[in-house]
């Protein structure tokens, strides 16, 4: 059989989150236990920068021949209506490229991208000639059209679309039950048709004992001087972030004053201001609230579960965690 694995999911800017480690994730769990089928990763070329790490990241796993790699004209982004027809022609390159790779099945890893970057998505444009899987993460926005669809036209525009991409997918493999749900009930899914699939952490995120100089190396490199509460997420609306600063801030003087509130994600100079903003006017002192940058701090990264004070999991909606099974892996407490 051969298995065709679209890993745009690991190069676009989904990269830097949870839906990159855990596309690359599962496209290397997928090699690993082959049983004897021809597995084929398709990468775009109009990201140039991810194809070597990606390419690394399967030595001594896959043939680099099986590593492939197609192009299309761009910019395609679909925030930018003037790449409208662009993003149209890249759609068709795309599946005619897949199409030529003769596959038994497509996984798509992330369908939902391309938004605000050149990720190209779509299924079944270029006729239904084989039958394409999706992961499906979640539904959030589909689910909360008030807040994310209804007052951005473009976007909703663009993720509409994506929604149809996804009812031509011939098989889902849901995150979690509660996406699987989602996909029944709100996309009309025969539950046949959608398979939990579950999700989890990757091998950086186990339980680690550290000696008392490594732990304070580590706490000083992040500016952090006392026990705190941790929150890793990207800062999306429905995670939440500002009703965490706002509960800390009502928190007993006495537990506030001797803890710090830690955000771990990718924020841009905009969400910082906007977040540290917003912690002076809640009452936090300077120092209260720590930000800090998922790439820069990312040997570290794994390490703060197991320091942490408690991890702090507070999105109004989520197909699932995955920092909530990295947190487990190292037995940190949980707060929700």
């Amino acid at each position: 059989m051969r298995i065709v694995l679209d890993l745009q999911g690991a190069q676009s800017a989904s990269r830097l989150r949870g839906i990159g480690r855990y596309s690359l994730s599962l496209a290397q769990a997928l090699v690993r236990n082959n049983a004897g089928h021809d597995i084929i990763i398709a990468l775009s070329a109009l990201f140039p920068e991810t194809i070597q790490p990606i390419r690394r990241a399967f030595d001594n796993l896959l043939p680099a021949g099986n590593i492939v790699v197609w192009d299309a004209p761009g910019p395609v982004a679909a925030i930018d209506p003037s790449n409208a027809e662009l993003r149209d022609l890249a759609e068709l390159v795309r599946e005619a490229f897949l199409a030529s790779l003769n596959p038994d099945i497509v996984h798509v890893t992330s369908l939902f991208e391309g938004y605000i970057d050149d990720a190209v998505t779509s299924i079944a444009r270029h006729g239904a000639g084989y039958p394409v899987s999706v992961t499906l993460y979640d539904l959030i926005p589909l689910l909360n059209a008030d807040r994310f669809l209804d007052p951005d036209p473009r976007y909703a525009e663009y993720y509409r679309q994506k929604i149809g991409y996804l009812k031509k997918a011939s098989l889902l493999l849901a995150i979690s039950r509660s996406a699987a749900s989602e996909a029944v009930d709100h996309l009309g899914r025969d539950e046949a048709q959608v398979i939990p699939v579950g999700t989890g952490s990757d091998g950086h995120f186990r339980k680690t004992e550290l000696r008392p100089v490594e732990r304070d190396a580590v706490l000083a490199s992040m500016g952090l001087y006392h026990p705190f509460f941790l929150y890793v997420s990207a800062p999306a609306v429905h995670k939440n972030h500002k009703r965490l600063i706002e509960a800390f801030a009502r928190l007993p003087a006495s537990v506030r004053d001797t803890h710090q509130l830690v955000f771990i994600g990718h924020f841009s100079i905009f969400d910082r201001q906007d977040f540290e903003t917003h912690a002076a006017r809640s009452g936090l002192r300077p120092g209260s609230l720590v930000l800090l940058d998922a790439v820069s701090y990312q040997p570290a990264y794994p390490m703060t579960f197991l320091i942490q004070s408690r991890c702090v999991i507070e999105a109004i909606c989520s197909g699932i965690c995955m920092n909530l099974f990295q947190a487990f892996r190292q037995a940190a407490r949980i707060s929700s």
